[in-house]
């Protein structure tokens, strides 16, 4: 079973194969049978959702102090994941490895650029 919010496409941003944006998944077309794709926007999707999950407890203390008013507070942690993702370059490296560790279990051989060995490398110094 899929995940019901991947949606397959004709075209994307120039070098874009696929993208999540808050629960949304796009995959070019070309990489529909792809499940090393599909798992790497799966991941940030559930990246996207645990962030997200913080409005929860930040709406159910607004409502029990009775400040109904404020209730709008409780939506910023959805967009809390694409801010940090865009201003916060380590937060984007982290999230961006999490999601590639994910992919490359779902391939038979190695498919990381060769910058991603040499970055891995020189990291681990």
């Amino acid at each position: 079973m899929t995940y019901p919010l991947t949606f397959y496409v004709k075209c994307l941003a120039p070098n874009v194969g696929s993208e999540a944006r808050g629960p949304f998944i796009r995959i070019l077309e070309k990489y529909r049978n792809d499940k090393g794709i599909y798992r790497h926007e799966l991941l940030h999707v559930g990246q996207w959702a645990v962030l997200s999950l913080l409005g929860l407890p930040i709406a159910c203390v607004l409502n029990q102090i009775g400040r109904m008013d404020l209730m709008w507070l409780s939506l910023l942690p959805i967009s809390l994941q694409s801010l940090l993702y865009a201003a916060v370059p380590s937060y984007k490296l982290w999230a961006e490895v999490q999601a590639y560790r994910e992919q490359a279990k779902h391939y038979t051989d190695d498919r990381r650029p060769p910058t991603a060995d040499r970055c891995s490398r020189s990291s681990s110094r």
